[in-house]
């Protein structure tokens, strides 16, 4: 019997977003992001929200912090520097963080080439795997940290830089080939929580598909030991029991900064219990608005 007690939150999508006004910085891509802010975004995110929800996740006793991504809006410095700022908040807080790239924090092919979100954020979060595991979240794409006895958090990195219509990610045979190796490096009794940005099924918009989705997919069903999916990108908040299709628990934290409904979700494990909530804010106050117990890890 497991001796663990912690509290997880799984947040994403946080966009914070500072205006670029450079013709140079706006001859790429983020012209579009910026202007889709501008008319958009704006009125649908609020990333101040993200500092206000630090006292609520204390009021929840959460130890532990995953952000699966979208940490930024167009990859531009500034919005990365005010993420590592709000990460190191949640860290004075007592909180320990994890984190992984979204389609966002691989805005501009100058950010994805350059590994801007893992520039930015060194030293804030750890992408390097632990108990000397040779995986590099940055360098392999992959990594594996240890939550507790037998529990593990493996993160993977599926963003990818795209044209002007796409939002999608990429879960190539090399990280596939990565994960595997990294998986089987695990201790045979492991359970394990994985953490990507992007759903590994199709969504209702085609453009924001991840690439090699279905093997992903296959990967899953054939690790019993991946107990939960947790993901963000489609900014609506969901919960899913897939165990009777031989697949894990899926868990969409929906966006953190929405002026709407704002999300997160809570992962309680006591002992080899584990059991899920979606919280949102609704009229200023944080509510449970469903909840899963009784599952095995």
């Amino acid at each position: 019997m497991w001796a663990i007690m912690l509290k997880i939150a799984h947040i994403s999508d946080l966009h914070f977003f500072k205006a670029s006004f450079n013709p140079l910085q706006l001859a790429s891509k983020r012209l579009l992001g910026n202007l889709n802010q501008l008319i958009f975004r704006r009125l649908q995110h609020d990333p101040s929200i993200c500092f206000d929800v630090i006292n609520q996740l204390k009021e929840e006793g959460v130890s532990h912090i995953i952000l699966t991504g979208d940490v930024s809006t167009t990859s531009f410095r500034p919005e990365f520097r005010r993420a590592k700022s709000y990460i190191e908040n949640l860290k004075e807080a007592g909180f320990k963080v994890f984190a992984l790239p979204g389609n966002h924090d691989a805005y501009t092919r100058f950010a994805y080439r350059n590994k801007s979100f893992f520039h930015a954020l060194s030293g804030a979060v750890p992408f390097q795997s632990d108990e000397n595991l040779p995986f590099h979240l940055e360098e392999d794409q992959v990594s594996a940290h240890k939550l507790a006895d037998n529990l593990w958090l493996v993160l993977i990195d599926t963003a990818l830089y795209t044209s002007y219509r796409l939002s999608s990610g990429h879960f190539t045979h090399q990280i596939e080939d990565r994960l595997r190796k990294l998986l089987a490096r695990l201790p045979k009794r492991a359970s394990i929580i994985l953490a990507n940005h992007f759903p590994f099924f199709e969504t209702v918009k085609p453009q924001n598909r991840l690439f090699g989705g279905p093997r992903l997919e296959r990967l899953l069903r054939d690790t019993p030991s991946i107990k939960l999916y947790l993901h963000g990108h489609t900014h609506q908040q969901s919960m899913a029991d897939l165990r009777h299709e031989e697949l894990p628990v899926i868990l969409d934290s929906g966006s953190l900064s929405l002026r709407e409904y704002p999300s997160f979700n809570l992962i309680e494990i006591q002992g080899e219990d584990c059991s899920l909530q979606t919280m949102r804010r609704e009229q200023n106050i944080w509510t449970s608005t469903k909840e899963l117990k009784g599952i095995c890890l």
